[in-house]
């Protein structure tokens, strides 16, 4: 009996449901026009900021070197002698009258020895002692130098071309790192003269603190940040005319 081949059966088709679709591309959409958005707003702050810095510094006159500056009081030595004693030490604070040293020398009349008081000429605070105890001194040495805490001042410079600018009476806003913002006043422009000291192109200012007691604590030699408000210029005075 005969028999009929049947065909081979096909494996069966498999269908694999694909995901739904995700909605990123418009979320990245919407997010690099925020990321956009984000990036102009800042450009525009900057810009804006570096416009009010350049008007802000049209109202300034900028100052360099500025300087916590002490005018020194000089001690003289009254006559030539050899130091025995000393009665005070670098940065004592010193009334009028206080003992800085006594100076053992001979009497000129009878040459007997005798002691010399050097003493604080004024109230202030002790600088520099420039002998020892054991020192020989000589008539009119300068052994010590003293300051007055509340006179101290600021020196700074100020470029020449700005000067024309700068007026007695004009405002500063000087500052430094741990002691913060000192207002001080232009008391007296420095011509400058072949062969002075400093900056080529610059002029010695000098301000005085508003506030001494502001700085009266600080060390003389300590270097400011500041600037001048040029808009603080004392108006002129009028003229007076006769008839």
């Amino acid at each position: 009996m005969a028999t009929t081949e049947q065909p081979p059966l096909a494996p069966p088709r498999v269908v694999h449901a694909s995901p739904p679709p995700r909605p990123r591309r418009r979320w990245s959409l919407w997010r690099a026009r925020l990321l956009l958005l984000v990036v102009v707003l800042g450009c525009v702050a900057l810009g804006t900021r570096q416009i009010g810095e350049r008007v802000e510094r049209r109202d300034r006159v900028g100052l360099a070197n500025v300087v916590l500056t002490a005018e020194p009081v000089e001690v003289l030595s009254p006559s030539p002698g050899r130091v025995v004693q000393m009665g005070a030490a670098p940065q004592d604070e010193v009334a009028t009258g206080d003992l800085l040293m006594l100076i053992a020398a001979r009497d000129p009349a009878t040459g007997r020895p005798r002691g010399v008081r050097v003493v604080a000429p004024v109230d202030g605070t002790a600088s520099r002692l420039l002998v020892r105890a054991g020192s020989s001194v000589r008539g009119g040495d300068v052994v010590a130098r003293l300051y007055r805490p509340d006179e101290l001042f600021f020196r700074a410079e100020v470029r020449s071309d700005d000067l024309p600018d700068v007026e007695i009476g004009m405002t500063a806003r000087l500052r430094v790192d741990g002691v913060g913002t000192v207002d001080a006043r232009v008391v007296r422009l420095e011509p400058r003269l072949e062969g002075d000291v400093g900056t080529e192109g610059t002029n010695t200012v000098i301000l005085r603190p508003e506030q001494p007691a502001e700085v009266r604590d600080l060390l003389p030699g300590l270097r400011f940040q500041g600037w001048l408000d040029r808009d603080s210029a004392p108006p002129a005075a009028p003229a007076s005319g006769g008839e």
